[in-house]
């Protein structure tokens, strides 16, 4: 592999991507890395170089990350999203963490808070649990197993087990669904050291999050029809296509159901106006 780690990291707020190579320049000093964004709007140029590359797509978020995924060059993917603040010195104590006690198909979690302006409070042990969360509680869902949304893993195991299922538009219950067919393949997850990240939050449908908030419902219900039969790990494969992503559309309807905007500043232009439009005609 031509590097240690590829950070990669899907997402349309390219104004935030400098600022998040900063941050994780001082996060990972002593592993070679690249970085691979993935998403719909050109990065600034001057960020561009061979560690740090650039993937054009309008597809969904998932299948954005699967795309990504099979250009990685590392030897290691870290998955993690744009919004965040990488925590110094904490990539490092991760691979650490890898480097002295995964095999092939064992996972770190990389553990992170989140909340407005990076302002998360440290999460409990308990919450990267299966039996933590409510939703999780379903029969076909081992009450032991661990949970993981931002990883580090294998990056020829991840190709193996054929990555996310790209059913699910956004990169959440998909992530939970590999973390739970590599536990059932006999993988072992442990948490980070340390948080790996810090994210922002945006609650609902503000800014730009109405997209993955609607997204959310659909993505649920395939995770719950999958997971209520109690064999749901047994009756399905563990090894999935790896190209699933090449079934689904090409253009993610619920971002750019009226146009395909060439910047994240346009999108949220057309938003505001848009929002602006409802605010003065309100429905009866």
């Amino acid at each position: 592999m031509k590097y240690d780690i590829s950070v990669l990291i899907p997402g349309i707020r390219t104004m935030k991507w400098p600022f998040i190579l900063n941050s994780l320049a001082q996060s990972c000093t002593r592993y070679s890395y690249e970085v691979v964004f993935v998403g719909p709007y050109d990065p600034p140029k001057e960020i561009l170089n061979e560690k740090v590359k650039f993937m054009k797509t309008y597809r969904c978020p998932s299948s954005a990350l699967q795309l990504g995924a099979q250009s990685c060059e590392g030897e290691l993917i870290c998955h993690l999203v744009d919004d965040s603040k990488f925590v110094p010195h904490a990539v490092d104590k991760a691979v650490d963490l890898y480097k002295r006690t995964c095999g092939y198909k064992d996972v770190v979690n990389l553990r992170y808070t989140e909340d407005v302006n990076h302002s998360g409070k440290s999460l409990p042990p308990e919450f990267w649990t299966v039996r933590h969360h409510k939703l999780l509680r379903l029969r076909g869902i081992p009450k032991h197993y661990k949970t993981s949304l931002q990883f580090l893993i294998n990056a020829s195991y991840f190709l193996e087990l054929g990555g996310l299922d790209c059913s699910y538009e956004y990169i959440n219950f998909n992530v939970l669904d590999l973390m739970f067919r590599i536990q059932h393949d006999g993988g072992v997850l442990q948490d980070s050291p340390t948080e790996v990240a810090l994210c922002d939050y945006l609650k609902e449908r503000i800014g730009d999050h109405g997209p993955i908030h609607d997204a959310y419902f659909h993505d649920l219900a395939l995770f719950q029809k999958k997971y209520s039969k109690r064999n749901a790990l047994r009756d399905n494969p563990v090894r999935i296509d790896i190209n699933n992503w090449k079934y689904h559309p090409e253009i993610w309807n619920r971002r750019f159901k009226e146009k395909l905007f060439t910047s994240y500043e346009e999108m949220m232009q057309s938003f505001n106006a848009s929002k602006a439009t409802q605010e003065l005609c309100p429905s009866h």
